[in-house]
This record gives C-alpha cells, sequence and structure tokens, in this order.
C-alpha cells in the first residue's frame, strides 16, 4: 500500500514534481494504476525515450515503485505510485510550501505552452477552451465548487481508467487552479517586465 504523501511528501520529494511531466506520470499512475513506460508514453502522448529521466526523478524522491512486468515480457518494467498524492495543505513549512508554490508554477507555464500550441492549430473555440475569472467566493459557494472539481476529478479518473490499457481519443490538458487572492495582489498593477 502506498505511503502517506503528507507525511512522506519531504522537500526533496517535492522538488522531483517540479516538471509538470512528472506530476502528469503521477496522475496516470494514481487514476490508471500500473504502467509500463509504453502504455505511459501513449497515454501522454509522449516519446517513451522522453519519459525515462521523469521516471528515474520520480523514483529517487520516493513517489515510484519499479518491478519488473508480471509475464516477464522483454525485460519491460512496470511503474506504480509508492507514496499517496500531496496535500499542499500539508506544507507547514516555508520551504515546502515555496516548492507547493514552485510546482503551480511550472504547471501553469506548461500550461501556457499548450494553450499557445492549440491557438496557433487554431483549435481552442472548435475543441478546446480556455478561461480565467477572479471573483469572491463565498464559503458556500466555495464548497459547491470544490464539490464541482471532486465531479470532474472523478470523470476524468473514469476515463483515465477506461483508457488504461489502449489510450483512446484526442489527448487533451486540462489545468485547474482555485487559488485565494491576497487582497495586496488583487490590486498590484501588473508588473514591468
Amino acid at each position: 500500500m502506498p505511503n502517506s504523501g503528507p507525511a512522506a511528501a519531504t522537500a526533496s520529494a517535492l522538488e522531483a514534481l517540479l516538471a509538470p511531466a512528472r506530476t502528469e506520470i503521477l496522475a496516470l499512475l494514481e487514476w490508471g494504476g500500473p504502467a509500463s513506460v509504453r502504455r505511459l508514453a501513449a497515454a501522454l502522448g509522449r516519446k517513451p525515450g522522453n519519459l525515462y529521466y521523469h521516471l528515474a526523478q520520480l523514483e529517487r524522491g520516493g513517489w515510484l515503485s519499479v518491478e519488473p512486468r508480471p509475464d516477464g515480457k522483454s525485460g519491460e518494467m512496470v511503474y506504480s505510485r509508492s507514496l499517496q498524492p500531496f496535500d499542499p495543505a500539508a506544507a507547514t513549512d516555508l520551504e515546502r510550501r515555496a516548492l507547493v508554490g514552485q510546482i503551480g508554477n511550472a504547471q501553469m507555464r506548461q500550461a501556457g505552452r499548450e494553450s499557445m500550441s492549440a491557438a496557433l492549430a487554431g483549435q481552442i473555440g472548435a475543441q478546446g477552451s480556455v478561461r480565467r475569472i477572479k471573483l469572491r467566493l463565498s464559503p458556500a459557494a466555495r464548497a459547491e465548487v470544490h464539490g464541482l472539481l471532486h465531479s470532474l476529478e472523478s470523470l476524468l479518473r473514469r476515463e483515465a481508467a477506461r483508457n488504461a490499457g489502449d489510450p483512446a481519443g484526442d489527448l487533451f490538458s486540462l489545468t485547474l487552479a482555485l487559488l485565494p487572492v491576497s487582497e495586496e495582489f488583487a490590486s498590484a498593477p501588473p508588473s514591468q517586465g
């Protein structure tokens, strides 16, 4: 059984999550179960050779365990999660809080690259969408949003499990961030950079 993420996610374990590809790999393993590098690559739309470095970093960070394929097929290895998802609220020290922020920034940068790619291909609007809103939420509305996000995650888990053996359909990226905004930053002028 995987270890608890919040208890086991040290700063060095969180550093392994600084590349968006690694959080994508962990989500697939969480939702679709153990997988070979070929299956992960097919599900992510990447070449298998491009994943080995990320898999090694996740293993080094304690997030993965690696075993030979049960059927012994050509020495292929199977990767599975060894830590549960990390709860950012468990980051009580400043170092881990900063790493949680860096992980979020990395994921947003990846979403920006994917958004630009989709826009240049003429796919935003036809197949995808981009939305951003900043608003005040009451505690009841915040709870409702969390419930909807949980329902969305359940749908995505089912789809990932259904496609675990044979990825089918078009590849999409979904990046969500529901973040409290400091009043100090809410009214600050945009940075000049």
